[in-house]
């Protein structure tokens, strides 16, 4: 069974975050990856952890055989933070782990087509001892009709 071009790109990412460890110079050790929209619950005892799906495809422009596109994807990193004492480096350092490996050419097969366009934060408060970002990326890509 074949898969689809936009899957064979998300596992080319997904493998691509996989590489987020102390041991390869990022300051964050990676717990665990998941595909689709998770929360807290999936991420209990596994944090810092990602949560990495597909938002949309938006065609940028037709050709007679075949279209450009871009895989609009979000990135959710979940990570302890100690809100009590406004400590959220550890949230800051993952996304910048998280930004660092998908520009690097390295780990990133589809670095020159991989733009980050937004990156959102929830901190969390007192009450919380987790921290949460949100990081858009546009994959663009190009393939031929019938083949999305």
């Amino acid at each position: 069974m074949t898969i689809s071009l936009q899957n064979t790109i998300i596992n080319s990412i997904l493998a691509t975050l996989a590489n987020i460890t102390v041991a390869k110079g990022y300051q964050t050790n990676i717990d665990t990856i998941m595909r689709g929209i998770r929360d807290l619950q999936d991420m209990q005892g596994k944090m810092p952890g990602i949560a990495l799906w597909k938002e949309r495809n938006n065609r940028v422009d037709d050709y007679q055989t075949g279209s450009q596109s871009i895989l609009v994807l979000h990135v959710w990193g979940f990570v302890k933070v100690d809100a009590r004492n406004n400590d959220y480096d550890a949230l800051d350092k993952f996304a910048a782990d998280v930004e660092a490996v998908l520009t690097n050419a390295t780990y990133n097969s589809y670095r020159n087509d991989t733009f980050i366009r937004d990156t959102v934060f929830f901190e969390g408060g007192a009450d919380n001892n987790h921290g949460i970002f949100d990081m858009v990326v546009d994959v663009r890509y190009f393939y031929d009709m019938g083949d999305i």
